[in-house]
């Protein structure tokens, strides 16, 4: 995540690639091991390839850029990253899914012979894998969030991992002189990682990373990890990837203060959010009337990392008794605090991502109003043109002066690049024209170098700001940008996709043709192929083949089934790790606790799936089940608006976000034990090839709906659609399995 710029985006297509890898390595493993007859020993090589797959997996992120031609700190295109996480995780997902057909293998008897059933253990063999793989994720997720993450780096907790990879190989292997060998020498190089050794091998391709930009040092933290550069006079901060403040820089520094500060006549106490660094701080001082600056920046170590790099340059004015800085999500303090300011200065990137464009929706707005003073107002920036906004620009501007309009009775576009949002209350006297500008900075005596007389009147001269109105005026609306329904965020990433392809791309295609109605249309056909065609296929199959050719009808639409949950259970992580980051802006340093929580569901919901494969009319209660994951979607996305609201109300909620996420996942981690027993067990050969068969397919579906829920569902359809469209979805499969279910 933090090689590609950390967001969401890379997180959902770096997992769509593990789990493709997973399932692909699962569905030759099955193949592949079937008829293995020394499985405990080919498991313990199998694990030690793993081992030394560990810190290679590490490496291989950190040379992605390289590899996939993306310079660090780009933006670089989906395709790029989708070949940089195959790259990283594809060879260790690999192995991964063949290792777990190879353990249903050795679970199913390790005498040589595959021929026969060998009872209960053959039969549950899959499910019990599945759920103890699950326990094993839930322990990862723990132990890195609150252990490893804080005290380890990437080689070391690399180097842990290939340790105990290797310990569980020593404990399977044969006697044989060569494999012991191995093991010790690969046990040796994982204790390394652990010493200095890994610490500087972090350094070193750390320093690679980056050496384009000149590299000086670099911090991990709970929210990425801090790189301090310095090339021809240039010093940059930079955050996962994204430029965080650089110095010389006092042009942005100058405008992205002093437009806003001459919006209020005398402000006084002045709310920053974001931006700090390289000199904006200092600039909003000159301000003769300004008593108190509360600067908020949720990462303390940007200005610890920039402070032991650059000394002061980059923190200019931040020493000035009139400024408290504040550590922490700017949201949560604006729904805190008990402050009011005359002017609140948004200096955050483009919403291009759930963490930036949550400081972009309604319901930021209406916290931030919260905290004005009666003429106080409000500014924010957008990518913007002086004198040509495109239609995709036009529409994602429109966009955010809506959501501006839905709670202030004020708002006006000063345009340019950027271009300037302001808004604020019935009595705010809002200032677009340059003249006015100029007139207000020479009043108060503010020294500047670039944002002068001459400047003002031409950026801001009547004949642009008609002309942007204009083009704002003929854009399409979108309707306005809101945490669980990202317009903004989907607005700016068609922006990015027009400056770096010269084409507006299939996010702009699909956010005009997909909507609810389309979404019941969609569903309406996917009953009808899904429930009729098989069900005219079983009809035929019980003519021609008796009872054996129907069941084998239903098994496939069992199969489609677990192939539609995976879907389903991955969009529904995808979207709280989303809903997460808009309440709370936090996900970074949370994430493996949340991935906990829904391997907890899934190991939770297996345990209870093996219980109940040995039950009677199995095919019933498959079906029952799948009536409850029907209704998952839409309980989610009710509980996931209440916590939101929750949050925007300042009454918390976080912690109950792992446990939405767990019991979210039970239902379908009860589907696949269920699934694996209704599918035809012969034992043997056969028990280890359609285990990995259906474990590909649950990969195959989790793998899709990763890839599409971060690239496509959550931007276009926002959370409630997202939800509402998989409940569509589950209703077709369950139509399905209902047509086709034999008696029994």
């Amino acid at each position: 995540m933090v090689a590609w710029l950390g967001d969401e985006t890379s997180f959902g297509i770096t997992l769509s690639a593990w789990l493709l890898s997973a399932g692909l390595g699962s569905a030759l493993g099955g193949r592949i091991f079937a008829r293995e007859r020394s499985p405990h020993a080919r498991l313990a090589t199998v694990l030690l390839a793993l081992a030394t797959l560990c810190p290679v997996s590490i490496l291989a992120a950190r040379a992605g850029r390289l590899l996939v031609g993306a310079h660090a700190g780009e933006i670089a295109d989906y395709g790029q990253l989708l070949a940089a996480a195959a790259l990283a995780v594809g060879p260790f997902a690999l192995v991964a899914g063949a290792a777990f057909t190879l353990t249903i293998r050795a679970l199913a008897g390790g005498n040589g012979s595959v021929a026969e059933d060998t009872g209960s253990s053959a039969r549950e063999g899959a499910g019990r894998v599945y759920a103890a793989e699950a326990a094993g994720a839930v322990c990862a997720g723990v132990l890195l969030s609150f252990v490893l993450i804080p005290h380890l780096r990437p080689m070391a907790i690399a180097g842990l991992c290939a340790l105990l990879l290797t310990l569980a190989a020593l404990r399977l292997s044969s006697r044989r002189a060569p494999v012991r060998v191995a093991l010790v020498l690969t046990g040796l190089a994982a204790v390394a990682l652990l010493s200095p050794l890994g610490e500087r091998l972090d350094d070193v391709t750390l320093r690679a990373q980056w050496s384009e930009f000149g590299f000086v040092l670099s911090r991990d933290s709970v929210h990425g990890r801090v790189v301090a550069t310095r090339r021809d006079g240039q010093l940059s901060l930079y955050e996962s990837g994204v430029l965080a403040g650089s110095s010389p820089d006092r042009l942005a520094a100058e405008e992205a203060v002093h437009i806003p500060m001459l919006q209020h006549p005398a402000p006084a106490r002045v709310l920053v959010v974001g931006g700090g660094l390289g000199g904006s701080i200092a600039e909003t001082l000159k301000h003769p009337s300004v008593r108190r600056v509360d600067y908020v920046e949720l990462d303390p170590a940007l200005l610890s990392t920039a402070r032991e790099a650059f000394h002061d340059s980059l923190l200019a004015g931040l020493s000035d008794e009139r400024v408290r800085t504040r550590h922490g999500d700017a949201r949560r303090f604006i729904r805190t605090t008990d402050e009011r300011y005359d002017v609140v200065i948004l200096s955050v990137p483009d919403p291009t991502t759930t963490q930036l464009n949550r400081f972009y929706t309604v319901e930021f707005f209406e916290e931030a109003r919260r905290v004005l003073t009666n003429d106080g107002v409000i500014a924010l920036t957008v990518s913007g043109s002086e004198n040509y906004i495109s239609p995709e620009l036009a529409v994602l501007t429109r966009c955010l002066i809506e959501s501006l309009e839905r709670v202030f009775p004020q708002v006006a576009l000063l345009p340019g690049d950027p271009a300037h949002l302001v808004a604020g209350g019935a009595n705010a006297r809002l200032v677009r024209r340059g003249v006015e500008l100029a007139s207000g900075i020479e009043a108060r005596g503010v020294e500047t170098r670039f944002i002068a007389r001459h400047y003002l009147e031409d950026r801001f001269s009547p004949g642009r700001i008609r002309t942007a109105d204009a083009a704002i005026g003929r854009a399409s609306t979108t309707g306005p940008n809101r945490d669980l329904a990202p317009r903004g965020q989907l607005g700016s990433l068609v922006v990015r996709s027009r400056l770096r392809t010269g084409a507006s791309g299939p996010l702009d295609a699909a956010r005009r043709a997909i909507d609810l109605p389309l979404l019941a249309v969609l569903g309406g056909l996917l009953a009808l192929t899904f429930g009729a065609a098989p069900r005219i296929l079983a009809a035929r199959a019980s003519r021609r083949g008796g009872p054996a050719a129907r069941h084998a009808s239903f098994e496939r639409a069992v199969v489609l089934s677990v192939v539609v949950v995976g879907f389903s259970e991955m969009t529904l992580e995808i979207s709280a790790i989303v809903a997460y980051q808009s309440s709370y802006g936090l996900v970074y340093g949370h994430l493996a606790l949340i991935t906990a929580a829904f391997m907890l569901g899934l190991a939770l919901g297996g345990w209870l799936g093996m219980h109940l494969a040995s039950l009677r009319s199995l095919n019933r209660r498959y079906i029952l089940l799948h009536c409850g994951l029907t209704a998952v979607p839409i309980g989610f996305g009710v509980a996931v608006a209440r916590l939101g609201s929750a949050a925007s109300g300042g009454t918390g909620g976080a912690a109950l976000f792992p446990g939405l996420v767990a019991a979210s996942a039970v239902l379908a981690g009860v589907q696949f034990p269920l699934a694996a027993s209704i599918i035809r067990n012969r034992g043997g050969a056969a028990e280890v090839r359609r285990g990995g068969a259906l474990y590909a397919a649950d990969l195959l579906g989790a793998a899709l709906g990763a890839a599409t829920a971060s690239v496509l569902l959550l931007p276009v359809l926002g959370t409630l659609g997202a939800m509402t469209g998989l409940a569509i979805l589950n209703v077709s499969v369950l139509v399905s399995l209902a047509l086709t279910a034999p008696a029994r």
